[in-house]
């Protein structure tokens, strides 16, 4: 009775499928051709970008200038884009804008027909077609921003036009064309090319076993070797095709675990329903045998990876996952076998996903909004190239008013025109203005060199540089809370070691390259354990003192890292002086050698250093911060190394009494007053007004006190001090100068680029009781003090 019972079923299907009308068909066919037209008029993939500056805007630039001027990927520079990552932001640079957008619409017509020959027959085909179509239209904005995804759009749709029986021979050399489009684009987009080349052979290779169908499967196998044939072809060398490839590996694997942010409320509640309701879809159809394991499992690793990526930064990057995560879902849906019966619950399951999805991607991003889906609001990249002559005087106009050249400062400027120069760490963009040629540093930007591979190669092209440089211009930028130099210690040993300081003003310093170049020698002087939390004093040695610490994650750690990201870490310094600095570091990296004694906190401390090699704040105790998930690392280990063949002079902070340091009894003796004071005073900003004696600032006697802000001799004709001293009662404590380009800008003064001071006080230097504070100024040449015009009283229980 059960058999006849399932053949009646299967019957009542088959007959649910032969007897819908032709009509109703045909009319849901042209249906289908009027989305697909509307999709193509929403979403036409031509781009044209003008050259900006920052983080993003910066490297963006360097995918379209290195490509032109004689740079080779995989010999000279790596990044996680290659040579056609211009394809992502294409700039008038070179024939950039032409092959870039032939590119582009290229796969835009790829996409569209293989939906199109896709839907063209049968009910089923039909759904599957429009179902994946109400996908990428919903993804569509996410998809252009980033191309990659677009591509890999194109590359489903093949494989289900190839797996419904159609484009035996087209399919597989567009798959090939596809994958080594993205392996010479963007690597990460290479990965997914794999694994969609993989998802094609499972559908199929039962079909090619049962049919002996050989040629079609060594066919779909030769594929996967398209990427490394499309970069032998672009460079013939299979030494910078393993670094081209190796590069890439690390900067993804480094990016995953250096670049965390915790996501929001919102995004993760978004997250995890997706999540929920796709492995609910994945596993209904393995228990309903309607999608055999080998491709559930591809899809599940295609589902992470687009988590990872989404999740790990977790800023605007969310966005690709949850356009991501509705493009998978229809892939999924439309993989499996033929027969209406597994869609009853499909269906359902991918419109709650594509709802997710969708509500997630507006309220994130503001373009998704309702005049985002009228065609006319996304033709301007069309009128851009249509009215190029004015496209482009408008993106020289706008290139000028944010011109990142013209923010440099003239000296500097006239300096390394016509030269080869070398941009450390971010701002490329200042090849933009075509005064001088960018040379790379092999990563693109230092921030960027998250592995010891990538800080120890990017040395050595820095060291031994064919051409050389002439110059390198040091930005003292970071990202993150990271110090400039300390996450990729051997890249700043070759910086110092290559070359010599030159101009320094505000936070640029201009460095020429040294007729030899040289490098750190070490010898180890003692090894301990560092516990997370505990402070270790550095150790007295005769030579200049470095330390590597050692951290390894635990089991847990490591299964964290791979289903999401590992916990970031702080290393934390405290200064001679007792100034204490934080500074977000890249773990890996920091079992290379990093300088303790000869550490520099900002530019003008590293300036003085490479120049008359003084050591103004060498660190006198470190710790790694404990993290807020101790579980996920084992404990450290610190190695101290002294270096060979190096003298420096240690220059310590003047703390002492007022008797002692400023030769007076009492501060308000000084009768030349400075200008300008503190911004903050006990790490919060200054009250107005200033704390009285009968009304005195509340200082916490168990945490440092910290004051910081600006003073000169005078404002608009003013000079900087050489010392900055902060007195409380009668003890005096050194302040260390910081850069203020602010107010060097607001009196129209660059000599005030550097007339900032901050100074740290422990509580165990605190005095105890009510006082006056006074900030004094002095200027050596002349042995001239001033002070602040008033005291500023504070109490410290």
């Amino acid at each position: 009775m059960e058999v006849k019972k399932e053949t009646v079923e299967i019957e009542v299907i088959r007959c649910s499928v032969t007897c819908r009308p032709d009509s109703v068909e045909r009319f849901l066919h042209i249906v289908f051709i009027l989305m697909l037209f509307y999709a193509a008029l929403l979403l036409p993939p031509v781009k044209v970008s003008a050259a900006g500056s920052g983080v993003d805007g910066s490297h963006l630039f360097a995918t379209n200038y290195y490509p032109n001027h004689g740079v080779v990927f995989g010999r000279d520079v790596v990044w996680t884009y290659g040579p056609l990552g211009y394809l992502q932001d294409p700039q008038d640079i070179g024939n950039n804008l032409v092959v870039a957008n032939a590119i582009r619409m290229g796969c835009w017509c790829i996409l569209l027909g293989a939906l199109g020959v896709l839907g063209w027959r049968g009910w089923e085909d039909l759904l599957r077609a429009g179902t994946f179509l109400l996908a990428v239209v919903l993804a569509g904005r996410i998809l252009l921003f980033g191309f990659d995804y677009f591509i890999l759009c194109a590359m489903y749709a093949l494989v289900l036009v190839y797996w419904r029986g159609r484009g035996r021979i087209a399919v597989p050399i567009l798959l090939a064309a596809l994958t080594g489009v993205l392996m010479l684009y963007k690597f990460s987009g290479y990965v997914g090319a794999l694994l969609i080349v993989f998802l094609h052979i499972s559908l199929n290779a039962r079909s090619w076993i049962a049919e002996k169908r050989i040629a079609d499967g060594a066919g779909a196998l030769a594929i996967t070797a398209a990427g490394p044939m499309a970069y032998l072809c672009y460079h013939f060398s299979f030494s910078d095709l393993f670094t081209y490839i190796r590069g890439g590996l690390e900067l993804s694997s480094g990016y995953m675990e250096t670049m965390g942010l915790e996501a929001s409320f919102r995004d993760s509640l978004f997250a995890l329903i997706i999540i929920v309701l796709f492995g609910f879809q994945l596993a209904l159809g393995v228990i309903r045998k309607v999608t055999p394991l080998p491709e559930t499992a591809l899809l599940a690793v295609m589902g992470l990876l687009y988590f990872k990526h989404g999740f790990v930064r977790a800023d605007g990057h969310v966005m690709h996952f949850f356009a991501m995560a509705m493009v998978l879902s229809a892939v999924s849906f439309c993989i499996q076998k033929p027969g209406l019966s597994g869609f009853s619950w499909a269906v359902p399951l991918y419109c709650a996903i594509a709802f997710i999805g969708y509500t997630a991607l507006t309220s994130i991003d503001s373009g998704y909004r309702p005049r985002t889906w009228l065609i006319a609001e996304n033709m301007r990249p069309w009128e851009d190239l249509t009215k190029w002559p004015e496209t482009s005087a408008r993106q020289k106009a706008e290139a000028e008013k944010s011109s990142s050249w013209a923010n440099l400062p003239v000296r500097i400027r006239q300096e390394i025109e016509t030269t080869r120069s070398i941009v450390f760490p971010q701002e490329l963009s200042y090849a933009a203005s075509g005064r001088f040629q960018l040379m790379p540093i092999f990563v693109y930007q230092g921030y960027s060199v998250y592995t010891p591979w990538l800080d120890h190669e990017t040395a050595l092209r820095l060291t031994n540089a064919r051409p050389s440089a002439d110059y390198l211009l040091l930005d003292w930028e970071s990202i993150d809370g990271r110090h400039p130099l300390l996450d990729l210690p051997a890249t700043a040993a070759a910086i110092g070691g290559s070359f010599e300081p030159h101009i320094l003003i505000g936070n640029h310093l201009l460095m020429r390259r040294k007729p030899h170049a040289s490098l750190p020698k070490f010898q180890m002087r003692a090894r301990r354990p560092l516990a997370f939390g505990g402070w270790i004093e550095v150790p007295r040695m005769r030579g200049p003192t470095w330390a590597s610490i050692s951290i390894e994650p635990t089991v847990r750690g490591r299964v964290k890292r791979t289903l999401l990201r590992a916990e970031r870490l702080s290393l934390e310094f405290q200064i001679a002086g007792g100034l204490v600095e934080s500074y977000q570091v890249v773990r890996r990296n920091m079992a290379t050698p990093f300088p303790l004694t000869k550490f520099s906190p900002d530019i003008e401390a590293f300036h003085r250093l490479q120049k008359d090699r003084v050591a103004s704040f060498p660190i006198e105790r470190i710790r790694i911060a404990r993290p807020k998930d101790g579980a996920d690392y084992a404990q450290p280990e610190i190695v101290f190394w002294e270096e060979n063949d190096d003298l420096v002079r240690i220059e310590r902070p003047a703390n002492g009494s007022v008797v002692d340091v400023l030769r007076l009894t009492n501060p308000n003796q000084i009768p030349s007053v400075l200008a300008g004071g503190p911004d903050t005073f006990g790490g919060q900003p200054l009250p107005t007004p200033a704390p009285s004696d009968a009304n005195p600032l509340a200082i916490a006697p168990r945490r440092p006190l910290e004051v910081a802000g600006w003073v000169a001799t005078d404002g608009a004709g003013g000079q900087t001090f050489d010392d900055v001293y902060l007195t409380i009662g009668m003890r005096v404590f050194q302040a260390r100068a910081t850069p203020r380009p602010d107010v060097g800008r607001y009196f129209k003064n660059a000599a005030l680029d550097q007339s900032g001071f901050r100074v740290s006080v422990q509580p165990s230097e605190l005095p105890k009781g009510t006082m006056a504070c006074y900030l004094v100024g002095r200027v050596r040449k002349s042995g001239k003090l001033y002070r602040s015009s008033s005291a500023i009283w504070i109490n410290v229980p």
